[in-house]
């Protein structure tokens, strides 16, 4: 692996360490001071926070330029977006304009103020998104365009292009008003650096919430996900050489650090001071040391009173006279000639700002004479210096704001030697290199330098700002790793959203992840999971849902999916015993089934309890193998789409199944007792569905050790190592179709998420809720909202005394009477419950007694519809008398098997239909999603495709639920996405070469 140094943290020296190090690349970044990050550096002062550089940033809402590079980035940040009506205020002696966001707006809002410029301002914006797209790496958009246009536009100033399209002085002054972003200075900074900043900007504006540190502090996570490091109190002092290279650098502590590659984020001044070797020769030194830099800045941070200074969620920048342009140069008498003044946004709809800065010009010459001593250490007449300057300022600011002062609980200001000491920047510079338009390539920096292997990045590099930098980084990686595959990394970035952060959702989303598309996974409830969610009750950890795995055993299908996605690692299971998987007790006669698991174990089980029917049995095993052999995807073996072949048993109710192969009632009840893991159902449960279920847990099953939620945590895990994310807590309450074109979701909270793809991994009769009524056709509403649900349950949970109840290491089944099982969707208040299945969860370091039991008892939804408006917590008194009824009923049956059973609890409660429904947002708190039919097989499921072309369809409605049938229907989601057979074969070859 190549080893890589990369000199200094600030944003330049980040980014270039997060590119390498996704490129395989061993990254060490080195950084002289205590905290990383530059000027994303955050400090707090009096319990106030605030920012050195990095205050707002543009062109990060879905889908446009900065937003794209973060998501590459993997930065990890909220964001808070700035009043689109007016995120810059430009205040010339005290009238105020606007800059709105957007094109039109932008060229309507200022239009209100000058009537006469509109075509002006709209030939104006023409030049600035043309020179802006001209380059493919600021805007992310292939062009055939060369960089003649941006030439011309870097060989002309700000005012010349202005004054030659908008006539009206004072408009002009206007649009200039932001310039202290870039330190313009007349007749020398380009227009395209104008061009590239409004472009940016425009397109949206936004603050980091909590400060831009965040932003540093996610990339060092980046950069340390994939194998690299930062390191702080790292002072470079030499960067060595051979006679041809680099070949790594020193620090002054002593210790130095081998490098393939030489990254300097540093100055460039300063980088080559750091090279002793003559490998540079002089007039290179030269030329860099003598580029001029732009000024310095003076600010004033802020600390207000509580809640007493609102938040302005907007930039005003001042002006004590009629132009921006000549702020930089001052006179004691004149200063200061503006200002920008800002708040720090701390968290989403915020009301009071808790800190806020104000930023004016200032040379390094004004504090010249304290150059040499250090923060906090210069001296009474410095900080009466500062303490006078930061007063002129406040007087400034108390114009526009009156009666600011008296808010302010404390106030620190830094100057020019300040930003020197902290960022190493000659002069203090606050954006480095300043771009002229006299000075021509004399004035630019490149990235390469005479040594082959030492390469630049910063600001300095292309421009400063967020953009500017990260514009920079992609052109000195691209020198690395190819700038063709680098763009195509960063505009290539597949991205991918789902509805439903239950198992179908988050093993579609994983799965797609693996393929590399950026997955946000939005779930309504707080906890993903669905049914793999975990609760807590007086301190016992309850599963919802899945209490029993099969296919988790190696060899098994979720076995190999969860190798291939490396999460495998992270499962505590534990299988049950494999003498007694079930066990079976009816109370009707007394007798006790133990059913082993395998094959053949449960062949010969059944034929030594019913030897009459040995030869049914084994036929009605192996044509459950037989079916379940025709379906590929539960042996993970590739599909022909187009070819589909079955055995006629294959949709034959499964009931009729049992009784093609056995004419003994006790044994066709017996040996269905599986039903409640499917929801079967007399004449209409298709026998694949029986089929499926059977062969997967005779083939032996498994528990989750703890909880299940380890599963849910661990598939976000992949998501999020992929550059995706989970958005919890915020239900979809919008989905926007426009001519079969899925274009975007809206979450209750306003916020909008948009893809490539969609997957639904809800119940298909919520996503209908969601759309528009001509996104699907009437026929397929009317299909969807008619089907069907499966029956669903009603729960009781119970914490056990401590040793009072034993564990029981496999899943029980209490029946009441044969003859029962393919009827529990039916309910008889005079004989429910008829059956319920009951297990004692596996604890870690699980002993001989249990802690907890869950008893899961079919039940219809009817039963208790009548409290269909209420929602969990908040029902009435007649609710909680009928299910207090219907908790006891059941543990009056347990009483029948384990006497004295109510004593041996400490706590039991129970859960509903209605609590389902809550919680799995699943209609009628339906198990098992819609009802399965073989009379209407087509009905009763949901294929993969939808009408709408970029729409997809995931989870337990689509071909068979449960922890088994789900994922592997996640495969057939996302092959429809990127190809059939296309992640089978992957699955399947790495779990060859794991072997």
């Amino acid at each position: 692996m190549k080893e890589v140094v990369i000199i200094g943290s600030g944003l330049g020296g980040l980014s270039c360490g997060v590119i390498l190090a996704k490129n395989g690349y061993h990254v060490t970044i080195l950084e002289k001071e205590t905290q990383a990050g530059g000027c994303l550096q955050c400090f707090v002062r009096d319990g106030a926070k605030f920012e050195t550089g990095m205050h707002f940033i543009g062109s990060a809402a879905e889908g446009q330029t900065l937003n794209r590079l973060l998501r590459y980035l993997e930065a990890d940040v909220k964001l808070s977006q700035l009043d689109t009506h007016h995120y810059d205020v430009i205040s010339l002696k005290g009238e105020h304009f606007a800059f709105a966001n957007g094109r039109e707006t932008f060229i309507d809002t200022l239009s209100t103020a000058f009537p006469d410029q509109r075509e002006n301002l709209v030939r104006l914006f023409d030049i600035i998104e043309r020179v802006a797209k001209a380059s493919s790496l600021h805007s992310l958009e292939h062009t055939e365009t060369d960089d003649a246009l941006n030439t011309e536009y870097q060989l002309k100033s700000i005012n010349e292009v202005i004054s030659s399209v908008i006539t009206d002085e004072k408009l002009q002054n206007v649009l200039v008003g932001n310039l202290p972003l870039y330190a313009a200075e007349k007749d020398k900074t380009p227009f395209s650096v104008y061009a590239f900043i409004m472009d940016f900007y425009n397109q949206s504006a936004w603050r980091v919430v909590g400060g831009s540190d965040h932003l540093a502090k996610s990339m060092i996570a980046t950069i340390e996900k994939y194998g690299g490091q930062v390191l702080t109190r790292k002072k470079v002092t030499e960067i060595v050489c051979d006679e041809e290279k680099t070949t790594g650098v020193t620090c002054e502590d002593g210790n130095s650090y081998a490098a393939n590659l030489v990254i300097s984020d540093a100055h460039p001044s300063v980088t080559v001071e750091l090279v002793k070797s003559r490998l540079f020769r002089p007039a290179y030194r030269k030329r860099i040391q003598n580029i001029p830099n732009t000024i310095g800045g003076f600010a004033v941070y802020l600390h207000f009173k509580e809640d007493e200074v609102a938040y302005m969620n907007y930039n005003f920048y001042g002006y004590n006279q009629s132009t921006p342009w000549g702020c930089e140069n001052y006179d004691a008498a004149t200063w200061p000639k503006g200002y920008l003044y800002m708040h720090l946004c701390e968290e989403e709809g915020q009301k009071y700002a808790k800190s806020g800065v104000i930023l004016s010009y200032m040379q390094m010459k004004d504090v010249e004479k304290w150059k040499g001593t250090k923060v906090g250490r210069r001296g009474k007449e410095y900080e009466e210096f500062k303490h006078q300057h930061a007063e002129k300022l406040l007087d400034s600011l108390e114009k526009e704001f009156p009666g600011l002062r008296s808010h302010i609980a404390s106030y620190t200001t830094s100057t020019p030697l300040t930003y020197l000491d902290y960022t190493g920047t000659p002069g203090g510079s606050m954006y480095g290199v300043a771009k002229d338009v006299h000075a021509g390539a004399a004035a630019r920096v490149h990235h390469r330098t005479k040594i082959p292997n030492l390469l630049l990045t910063g600001q300095n590099i292309n421009s400063h700002g967020i953009l500017g930098v990260l514009v920079g980084t992609m052109v000195t990686c691209g020198e690395v790793i190819g700038s063709e595959q680098l763009f195509h990394q960063i505009v290539n970035d597949k991205k991918s959203v789902v509805i439903g952060g239950g198992l179908g959702g988050l093993f579609t989303g994983a799965l797609l992840a693996k393929e590399g598309y950026q997955v946000t996974v939005i779930e309504k409830n707080r906890v993903i999971g669905g049914g793999l969610q975990t609760f807590s009750r007086h301190g016992v950890n309850f599963e919802t849902g899945m209490h029993l795995l099969g296919g988790i055993r190696k060899d098994g299908a979720i076995y190999k999916i969860c190798e291939y996605l490396g999460i495998m690692k992270d499962l505590k299971i534990h299988d049950v015993d494999a003498d007694c998987m079930d066990e079976i007790t009816y109370i009707s006669d007394g007798k006790t089934y133990h059913i082993p698991e395998g094959k053949e174990n449960f062949i010969r089980y059944f034929q030594s309890e019913f030897p009459e029917e040995k030869q049914g049995i084994r036929d009605y095993v192996e044509e459950l193998y037989h079916i379940v052999d025709e379906i590929d995807f539960f042996y993970l073996r590739t599909e022909n789409e187009h070819i589909y072949s079955h055995d006629e048993k294959f949709y034959w109710p499964a009931d009729k199944i049992v009784e093609y192969y056995f004419k003994n009632p006790k044994l066709r009840d017996a040996i269905s007792y599986m039903n409640p893991m499917f929801g079967g159902s007399a004449g209409h449960t298709p026998g694949y569905i029986s089929a499926l279920i059977n062969v997967l847990y005779i083939n032996g099953p498994s528990r989750f050790v703890s909880n299940s939620q380890q599963m849910a945590e661990a598939l976000a895990r992949v998501i999020e190592e992929g550059g995706g994310k989970i958005v919890s807590g915020d239900p979809v309450v919008k989905i926007d179709i426009e001519g079969r074109q899925m274009k975007s979701v809206t979450t209750e909270s306003g916020r909008q998420f948009s893809g490539e793809n969609y997957i639904c991994a809800i119940h298909p009769k919520q996503l209908l809720r969601l759309t528009d009524a001509k996104a699907f056709s009437k026929a397929y509403r009317n299909r969807i909202n008619e089907a069907p649900n499966s029956f669903s349950s009603f729960c009781v949970f119970c914490i056990f005394k401590p040793e009072s109840f034993p564990y029981i290491n496999h899943t029980c089944y209490l029946q009441m009477d044969y003859g029962k099982v393919w009827h529990y969707g039916e309910y008889d208040a005079k004989d429910w419950p008829r059956g319920f299945m009951y297990m004692t969860p596996c604890e870690d370091h699980q002993g001989p007694y249990a802690r907890k039991m869950i008893i899961n008892s079919p039940m219809p939804y009817s039963v208790c519809s009548k409290w269909a408006d209420s929602r969990t917590g908040h029902r009435s008194e007649e609710y909680e008398e009928w299910k207090q009824e219907h908790l006891d009923r059941i543990l009056d049956r347990m009483e029948m098997i384990y006497p004295a059973f109510r004593d041996k609890c400490e706590y039991v409660f129970a859960s509903s239909p209605l609590t389902i429904r809550d919680y799995y947002n699943e209609p009628e708190g339906a198990l098992y999603g819609l009802f399965k039919d073989c009379e209407h097989i087509a009905e009763s499921q949901v294929p993969v495709f939808t009408k709408v072309r970029n729409l997809f369809m995931a989870g337990q409605n689509c071909n068979v639920h449960g922890f088994c049938g789900v994922p592997l229907t996640a495969i057939n989601t996302v092959e429809a996405i990127v190809g059939i057979n296309r992640v089978t074969n992957k699955i399947n070859e790495a779990y060859e070469r794991s072997k």
